[in-house]
């Protein structure tokens, strides 16, 4: 499937990144390429993505992901995706020092937030966007 072909692509990079920030000594942080919250949500993304690449809904465009899961992945699931790297999941899970960095986030509804300067938080930029979205 094109999945798999596309995950053996990446595994050699995955191999080097992971060698390289060894050799760095920066630690490897389990992630995935999140652009939506939950798995229903991917019909809203791909319309917005038809949208701003000015194509049809299902037309490729080489600013449009194709098939793939780009949510929110749980805990759990980071953690059976990463099952090899049990560092980089240690290290994810730890609270970032504090950072200095002004973020404005907007969605499509013209609502926005700003967060301060601090020890960044992905739950507290989550509430901060979630109540933004109710007002």
């Amino acid at each position: 499937s094109r999945g798999y072909t596309s995950l053996c692509k990446l595994l050699p990079l995955a191999h080097t990144l992971v060698a390289q920030g060894r050799k760095l000594r920066i630690p490897i942080v389990a992630t995935a390429n999140a652009h939506y919250r939950r798995p229903k949500d991917r019909l809203r993304y791909d319309i917005l993505s038809a949208i701003r690449t000015l194509t049809m809904l299902r037309q490729g465009h080489p600013e449009k992901f194709g098939e793939g899961n780009y949510y929110l992945h749980s805990p759990a699931e980071i953690e059976r995706h990463f099952g090899a790297l049990p560092r980089a999941i240690l290290v994810s899970r730890r609270p970032v020092p504090k950072v200095v960095y002004s973020m404005r986030v907007a969605s499509f509804a013209s609502t926005s937030i700003t967060m301060k300067s601090g020890a960044f938080s992905i739950n507290r930029a989550f509430r901060a966007w979630r109540s933004s979205m109710r007002a």
